[in-house]
């Protein structure tokens, strides 16, 4: 696997303050034969200027846009730009340890075809206080399409940790009929290959206000979207539809409990929530419900208290758009 050539597609939107940092950590790798397709989705804030040095660089493409599209279009143009055996996905506030791609390669050499993705855990880091701390997320696994559906609200693939053939990325592409998939697309990727598990922090994910995992009602959106579209393809096992019919309800019940916690759109969380009883009474759901129901002074107070005992580690913001 020395010799295989892995492609990092870097996907920014206006954010200049990170892009050199994950630019110079994708050009940092150890592994030597690497390529860094770069796009920067319409940015405003002088992102595009910094980038321009790095156009005479010959291992890496600039592909900079005017205007803001779908992340899902813009990570398919950089596939398909792109010219490695492997795919490394990376976003502009995220960085990469030098060893990622050499260590996940390493796992691939001792792999069959069957396997397309090797995966890792990654570190969160709080831009403001500095806080650092390991996010695990799914582990080995015989089976990694029924862990991810049937324990949906436990665990993910950190989105900027795997490697994947690019073959996988071929036969599965981003959907483009929606905004983000993020790690949900994964989903596909398990329907044909087998996941392997490095355990072993890899990359490093930066905790900031404008995360876009922060936007709790747009990804819970595209999160019905891919789930209907899993439903409609033929390679999910028969087994495995009822569990994704009851994970579409667990997570109607967890966004409104997050709109709750993150104090937006009472009304919203209040109709998920309401939706969520229909299904199933849970006291989770009754307690927020009620916490929708009472003046945000008290909201707020309970929600600082929940913070304490659940010794929460990422920050409780809400983004209501994507851009």
């Amino acid at each position: 696997m020395t010799g295989s050539r892995v492609s990092v597609i870097l996907c920014t939107y206006n954010q200049r303050s990170f892009i050199l940092d994950a630019v110079e950590s994708a050009l940092g790798q150890t592994h030597p034969d690497l390529e860094l397709v770069i796009i920067d989705n319409g940015s405003t804030d002088g992102t595009r200027e910094l980038l321009e040095p790095f156009r005479s660089q010959p291992n890496v493409r600039l592909l900079l846009h005017e205007s803001n599209a779908a992340i899902t279009t813009r990570m398919n143009e950089g596939i398909a730009a792109s010219t490695g055996e492997f795919i490394s996905i990376l976003y502009g506030d995220d960085m990469y340890l030098p060893e990622k791609t050499a260590r996940q390669l390493a796992v691939f050499a001792r792999l069959g075809p069957e396997y397309g993705f090797v995966h890792s855990p990654g570190y969160r880091l709080d831009v403001d206080s500095g806080r650092r701390w390991v996010e695990h997320g799914l582990r080995e696994s015989s089976d990694a399409l029924r862990d991810l559906i049937t324990r949906y609200h436990e665990i993910t693939v950190n989105p900027v940790s795997p490697l994947i053939r690019r073959e996988c990325l071929i036969r599965y592409p981003f959907d483009e009929t929606v905004f983000t998939e993020g790690e949900d697309r994964f989903l596909f990727i398990a329907l044909g290959y087998r996941f392997a598990y490095l355990d072993e922090p890899l990359v490093v994910m930066r905790e900031h206000g404008r995360n876009l995992g922060k936007a709790y009602l747009l990804n819970y959106e595209c999160a019905l979207h891919v789930f209907a579209a899993l439903e409609r393809s033929p390679e999910l096992p028969a087994s495995l539809r009822p569990a994704l019919t009851a994970t579409r309800k667990r997570l109607t019940r967890r966004v409104g409990w997050e709109l709750v916690r993150v104090g937006a759109d009472p009304d919203t969380a209040r109709g998920l929530l309401l939706r969520s009883l229909r299904d199933r009474i849970d006291a989770k759901a009754l307690a927020g419900l009620v916490l929708t129901l009472v003046p945000r002074s008290v909201r707020s107070a309970a929600n600082r208290l929940l913070s304490r005992i659940r010794r929460r580690q990422s920050r409780l913001e809400y983004r209501g758009e994507w851009r």
